[in-house]
C-alpha cells in the first residue's frame, strides 16, 4: 500500500524541523537562555543530516523507498535520541524538554522500523500503521514545540 507523498512527508519532515523552530524562539534571559540554546543547538545539529538525507531521498517521505532505507532512517532518530539524551542540563523544565525530544526521536525510530518491515514483508496494514503512527508522533511534535515556546521564549 502506497500513500501520498503529502500524507507520509508532513510527519517525517515536521519531525526534522524541530530544531530551526527551536531557535527561532529564543529563550528568557540567564542560565535558562544558555539551557535553551545548547538544547536547541543538539537538535539543530542532529536533524541537520537528517533533514539533507529526507531531502535527498524524497522516496522515505512518498513511503515507497526500499526496507534497508527504513532501517537507515531509523538508526539515524536513534542515534540522535541517545546524543539528546546526554545534553547537559541543570534546569528541571528543560532536562524534562530534553527527555520528551529524545523519547520523540526514539519512537519515531521503531516507528520507522516498523515500516521498513511492512515493507519488507508487503504488508499494508502494517504499512498503513506504522504511517499512522508517524502522524501521531507529528502531532505530540507540534504539543512539544508549544511548550518548548512556553517555556523559552522571552515573556
Amino acid at each position: 500500500m502506497q500513500r501520498s507523498a503529502q500524507q507520509l512527508q508532513r510527519p517525517l519532515l515536521s519531525l526534522l524541523l524541530v530544531g530551526a523552530l527551536l531557535v527561532s524562539g529564543g529563550c528568557s534571559a540567564g542560565e535558562r537562555a544558555t539551557q535553551c540554546n545548547l538544547l536547541a543547538k543538539q537538535v539543530n545539529q542532529g536533524l541537520a543530516p537528517l533533514k539533507q538525507h529526507i531531502d535527498a531521498h524524497p522516496e522515505l517521505a512518498r513511503g515507497s523507498a526500499a526496507p534497508e532505507d527504513y532501517a537507515d532512517l531509523a538508526a539515524r532518530y536513534s542515534s540522535l535520541s541517545e546524543s539528546t539524551k546526554v545534553t547537559p542540563l541543570a534546569d528541571p523544565r528543560i532536562v524534562e524538554l530534553r527527555d520528551d525530544y529524545a523519547k520523540l526521536f526514539e519512537e519515531t525510530s521503531d516507528a520507522c522500523t516498523n515500516l521498513k518491515d511492512a515493507r519488507a514483508n508487503d504488508n499494508a496494514s502494517a504499512q498503513s500503521r506504522a504511517e499512522l503512527e508517524l502522524k501521531r508522533l507529528a502531532r505530540r511534535q507540534d504539543s512539544l514545540l508549544k511548550q518548548t515556546k512556553a517555556l523559552c521564549e522571552p515573556r
